[in-house]
């Protein structure tokens, strides 16, 4: 949220407090920085929703926590097509490393999940 409203003050690109909040609503790139705005959104169910495990339930906070990997990739999307930085090579190593971190843990969970013993009460539960 600071990003966007820092963008907010940018002389070089404006962004309006609606062109933050409401997705593919600004004239700079609207697809890549409507994307980013929702994956702000993502962000924010998901910090919510960390403090209702309890009402909501293992299961559907597991569901509603699946969303991460999504929220992520949009928000990567995002930065790589929108960034004017995005072509600097500290930038490029955060964006391989961040993505490359992030697709061996997804198949890491992958390949737990599909070692765990099918009949478990626990293996149900991940």
């Amino acid at each position: 949220m600071i990003h966007g409203l820092v963008l907010s003050f940018d002389q070089s690109i404006h962004f309006s407090l609606s062109d933050i909040l409401i997705p593919f609503t600004s004239d700079y790139k609207p697809i890549s920085t409507g994307l980013g705005t929702i994956s702000l959104y993502i962000l924010f169910v998901l910090i919510i929703t960390s403090d209702f495990i309890k009402q909501l339930g293992r299961k559907t906070w597991k569901a509603i926590h699946f969303l991460a990997f999504p929220g992520y990739l949009l928000a990567l999307y995002h930065g790589i097509t929108s960034g004017t930085d995005t072509q600097q090579p500290l930038i490029l190593g955060m964006y391989s490393i961040t993505g490359c971190t992030v697709l061996i843990l997804l198949f890491l969970r992958i390949q737990h999940q599909s070692s765990a013993p099918k009949n478990s009460k626990k293996a149900q539960e991940n």
